[in-house]
């Protein structure tokens, strides 16, 4: 018996039927097709280039993914057998840091780093480390186990000794190091001067190697500590009644739908949201357990969670909010297929928000959406569906008291 896609879609209510072929599934790949929106039956097939946001084949696209898994295939000779932690990767994408430093450690765990060993591979060149010349120049040498990098360690603000015999690979090392801290707020600290030094250390070493500057731990030190605390300094949470940004006031009658999601990976996440009405009082919301893909099907998913309890309630003129730029970009400009994946959500949304006299798709920054970020962590940390219609959870009382929004006691 043969079996289409077609065959394993519920049309009645848009849902996955794969009873049929459960047993030749594994539990993850069940869990993907799962999280695949099904949209309404209208229109053709179209094909999907998926190494594009907007599904369009480049050739550019083709050419940096085959010299990827080139690069990554040589450089992994030595390695093929090391598979790196997914808590290694959550590690990178969220730590406190600026993304040029993100986006370089997430090169130099991929072995995409020019060290002169990863050259070596290509070029024949030597592999021995530029500054100290006694061992081969991998990633985990250039940062961690040169003579004089262990000197930065040991004199940055950490105090890290570095234990050679301890160190397999550098995301082992990140991965321990994260884990090692208890708390939160210690380990953000440490994420961010880990990240700082190593940027700083591989700077210097590409002035000495391209224009023959000594390597100074002190001033490496010192230069990594300023631009860390610096950076620290930034993340000072300011209430969303100090943040001011363009916006046209609310008319009465319109109510605020504003909403959020709280994406972890793809088996934990939550949406929030929290409605107002146009002199901001506190009307009710919700919070809901979510399973997405990537954060930003997830803002999506939140914005269309927002659109159905606002016609549950019976809203005509809604004002939505929302702090993913991406997703409300593209509800402003009633474009198409932007991102393929968010494309069958985006379609739902502006389908359903013809029920609507009138709406307004409004960005906002993150502190002033804290609210609807309050109840996405609610939504977390919730089995099912938990709504309010007037009193909010204690929670989220706290978060709007302290940015001087009205609230029920």
């Amino acid at each position: 018996m043969i079996l289409l896609v077609n065959d394993l879609i519920n049309w009645g209510n848009r849902s996955w039927r794969l009873d049929e072929i459960t047993e030749y599934l594994q539990p993850e790949l069940k869990n993907r097709i799962l999280q695949i929106p099904i949209g309404r039956g209208v229109g053709r097939d179209k094909f999907i280039w998926p190494l594009t946001k907007n599904g369009a084949f480049t050739v550019k696209s083709a050419y940096h993914h085959l010299h990827l898994i080139s690069n990554t295939y040589d450089a992994n000779k030595s390695h093929s057998s090391h598979i790196i932690n997914k808590a290694t990767w959550k590690t990178i994408w969220k730590m406190p840091t600026l993304p040029k430093i993100r986006h370089f450690l997430w090169r130099a765990i991929n072995c995409a780093t020019p060290t002169f060993l990863n050259l070596s591979i290509k070029m024949k060149s030597n592999p021995k480390c530029p500054v100290c010349g006694g061992e081969d120049e991998s990633i985990e040498h250039a940062l961690l186990l040169c003579p004089w990098v262990k000197l930065v360690w040991f004199g940055s603000p950490l105090g890290m000794k570095i234990n050679m015999q301890a160190i397999t690979t550098f995301d082992c090392w990140l991965l321990h190091n994260y884990q090692s801290y208890k708390s939160k707020e210690d380990r953000d600290w440490a994420l961010t001067m880990i990240s700082f030094i190593c940027w700083f250390i591989w700077k210097a070493r590409c002035r000495f190697v391209y224009r023959a500057t000594p390597c100074s731990p002190e001033l490496v030190i010192s230069l990594s500590s300023y631009a860390a605390f610096e950076f620290l300094s930034t993340k000072i949470h300011i209430p969303a009644s100090m943040i001011t940004f363009s916006e046209s006031p609310t008319l009465p009658g319109t109510v605020v739908v504003c909403t959020d999601a709280c994406w972890v990976d793809e088996l934990k996440g939550g949406v929030g949201v929290v409605i107002f009405d146009h002199l901001g009082h506190h009307l009710g919301g919700l919070a809901v357990v979510l399973k997405a893909e990537n954060a930003e099907i997830a803002e999506a998913r939140a914005v269309l969670t927002g659109v159905d309890l606002a016609l549950q309630r019976g809203y005509k003129s809604v004002r939505f909010r929302s702090d993913s730029q991406n997703v409300i970009s593209e509800l402003q400009t009633n474009r198409t297929c932007i991102n393929w994946k968010t494309s069958i959500i985006m379609e739902e949304i502006t389908w359903r928000c013809r029920f609507f006299d009138r709406i307004d798709w409004e960005w906002i920054p993150r502190e002033a959406n804290r609210a609807a970020h309050e109840a996405a962590k609610l939504g977390f940390r919730t089995v099912g569906l938990r709504c309010w219609s007037e009193t909010p959870p204690p929670s989220l009382t706290m978060v709007l008291r302290n940015d001087g929004l009205p609230c029920p006691h």
